[in-house]
């Protein structure tokens, strides 16, 4: 993995992990998901599950491990405070791909331990200095996710850049790394 988060904790190292699962396949292409576990995962339990939505891809096939390095860091930091963690592709010009991610994760959940009965806020983290997403790209996801009854939460880093969180190794970037894990805990657990 070369794009990591940058906080590492050493719990992250011993998450068990299910990679390139098909969620959808379409025209000989895979849309892939991969599922971190909990250190000391129990088939008995249902455990609440973070779903990492990216900024969506042009193609499947240019994922890679550029963006699944990030993904897969921020999975397994997420499993190793014991949740399940889901990253996955999904194309930019299809957002009903996060749909059926959704629906697939839902459908199969019994067989990934995962606890679907509880919907959580949601978090929203952003960067000041983002010069591919402006701050401002997400109000009107956060008034129609408002408008439901939701709540939402957003994070902001001052200074950070586009993926600050593995570009930007300073105080502000760990704190708000450690801030959206203590989000999960409180949200999820």
């Amino acid at each position: 993995m070369k794009n990591l988060l940058v906080y590492k904790c050493p719990e992250m190292d011993k998450i068990q992990l299910e990679s390139d699962v098909v969620y959808k396949s379409e025209n000989n292409k895979k849309l892939l998901l991969d599922i971190c576990y909990p250190i000391d995962l129990d088939k008995k339990i249902k455990y609440p599950t973070v779903l990492l939505i990216n900024g969506g891809v042009g193609s499947p096939l240019k994922f890679s491990s550029r963006f699944r390095d990030i993904f897969l860091s921020w999975g397994k930091l997420i499993s190793s405070f014991g949740f399940i963690a889901i990253s996955f592709v999904w194309r930019y010009k299809f957002p009903q791909d996060i749909t059926t991610a959704i629906d697939f994760i839902r459908n199969n959940a019994n067989s990934y331990n995962i606890d679907i009965e509880y919907f959580p806020p949601l978090l929203l983290v952003m960067a000041k200095n983002d010069k591919y997403f402006p701050i401002n790209c997400n109000d009107m996801f956060n008034m129609k996710y408002r408008a439901t009854g939701a709540n939402v939460k957003t994070l902001l880093h001052k200074t950070g850049e586009h993926a600050f969180d593995i570009r930007n190794n300073n105080k502000e970037s760990h704190e708000i790394i450690l801030k959206t894990i203590d989000f999960m805990k409180d949200n999820l657990m």
